[in-house]
């Protein structure tokens, strides 16, 4: 008899510990599937989170783009007023005299594609050694001084010579006063060329607004004011005003790609004419 009460308890035992066995599994399942629908519900939230902030991301960058983008052409629009104020009226003045006195005549001699570096390095290759000491004494001369006093009035309201005569021109003091004038007058459009340049060399402003209606006088400035750059951009030295030589460099030479394309356009027209009159 307690042999039979001893198998049934052992009986009971491996049933309890099969059942036990078998709810340990179901639930281990149970965790498992949990688990995965978790992961799977956390993987779809976190891409759907993804996608929203790209999203958020591309729209924020394509507002900044498009906010940057509109800060450039106001900029540039700026700087067309800039450019008519302090640039393009004060030329005029330095177009007359230079060409009044013959410095205009020596530098229309230099081929445009030999302007490149704005050196004094360049310049020796381009003039004679003595046009260059002739340029150099010109703007100490007696017509220097006389063209400056039919011209000067073109910088401003008053100039810088106002109340001066050719009388004057014997006194010391007088050729000093104008002296001072013409190379205040003439340091200040050279930074003004620069400080121009360097917002389109830098992507500061949109230059593609301005080069239709600016790059014919600008390039047309830079070529006046060629001797007077290279001569400040001496050997051994550090350069000035490279802002300005780039653009003017870059602004050339897109214009003579339009001009060779409109060239080529015009050539093409003139053929296919002549040959349809051949035609016909």
């Amino acid at each position: 008899m307690l042999d039979f009460y001893c198998c049934l308890n052992a009986t009971d035992t491996i049933v309890d510990k099969a059942v036990l066995s078998s709810s340990l599994e179901i639930w281990y399942y149970r965790s498992q599937i949990f688990s995965a629908i978790v992961l799977v519900v956390t993987f779809i939230l976190a891409t759907f989170e993804y996608y929203r902030n790209k999203q958020e991301y591309e729209n924020n960058r394509k507002f900044n783009v498009d906010l940057h983008e509109y800060k450039k052409r106001e900029k540039a629009l700026e700087l067309t007023e800039f450019y008519k104020n302090n640039i393009l009226g004060h030329t005029l003045m330095f177009n007359r005299v230079y060409v009044k006195i013959g410095i205009k005549g020596k530098l229309d001699s230099i081929q445009r594609d030999n302007m490149v570096a704005f050196d004094e390095y360049e310049l020796e290759r381009n003039l004679p050694p003595a046009d260059i000491i002739w340029i150099k004494e010109k703007t100490k001369s007696e017509s220097f001084f006389v063209a400056l006093l039919e011209h000067q009035h073109i910088h401003g309201k008053k100039g810088f010579a106002e109340g001066i005569t050719k009388c004057d021109l014997d006194k010391l003091e007088i050729r000093d006063k104008l002296g001072t004038g013409y190379k205040d007058a003439h340091v200040k459009i050279l930074n003004n060329l620069e400080f121009f340049a360097m917002h389109f060399i830098n992507g500061l402003a949109n230059e593609e607004i301005v080069y239709q209606s600016l790059h014919k006088t600008y390039i047309q400035i830079m070529e006046l004011f060629y001797s007077d750059i290279c001569m400040n951009n001496i050997k051994d030295g550090s350069k000035l005003f490279t802002n300005a030589i780039k653009l003017y460099n870059k602004w050339k030479s897109r214009s003579e790609k339009e001009r060779r394309e409109r060239e080529n356009a015009y050539r093409k027209c003139m053929n296919f004419e002549k040959n349809n009159d051949e035609w016909t």
